[in-house]
């Protein structure tokens, strides 16, 4: 259970945003932003059980942050760092020094909603802060 936390986080980091400061970047990567975690499937964790929602911020520099709050950690904040890449085709990487590194399918549902599934088949839904 503590490894697929510790992947829970590391995928969490990997969806949150920043801004850019580059009004000409027309092809700024979509998974850019602030994101919050609303479903995972299979419920292997339930974001919706603590006050908190867990968020994940992916900035433009490759670089990201997560807060995770976490039932079965008493719903205590816990936070990472890490960067990230776009593989192409769909495929992002994640890597947190203390969690290691996740790859993964992005699929947009729309500009505010994306799906991360990892290659054990757990799919992270998340939506744009707004």
């Amino acid at each position: 259970m503590k490894k697929f936390l510790i992947l829970f986080a590391a995928i969490s980091l990997f969806a949150t945003t920043s801004c850019t400061n580059d009004d000409d970047n027309n092809d700024q990567n979509p998974i850019i932003g602030e994101w919050t975690l609303v479903s995972v499937n299979p419920t292997v964790i339930n974001p919706a059980a603590c006050t908190n929602s867990s968020t994940i911020s992916v900035n433009g520099d490759n670089s990201m942050s997560s807060n995770f709050y976490l039932e079965q950690n008493n719903c205590d904040l816990l936070t990472a760092s890490g960067s990230w890449e776009d593989n192409g085709n769909s495929q992002y990487t994640m890597n947190f020094p203390q969690l290691g590194e996740v790859t993964g399918t992005v699929n947009f549902n729309s500009a505010n909603s994306f799906t991360f599934t990892t290659s054990t088949d757990v799919v992270f839904t998340f939506n744009r802060q707004i």
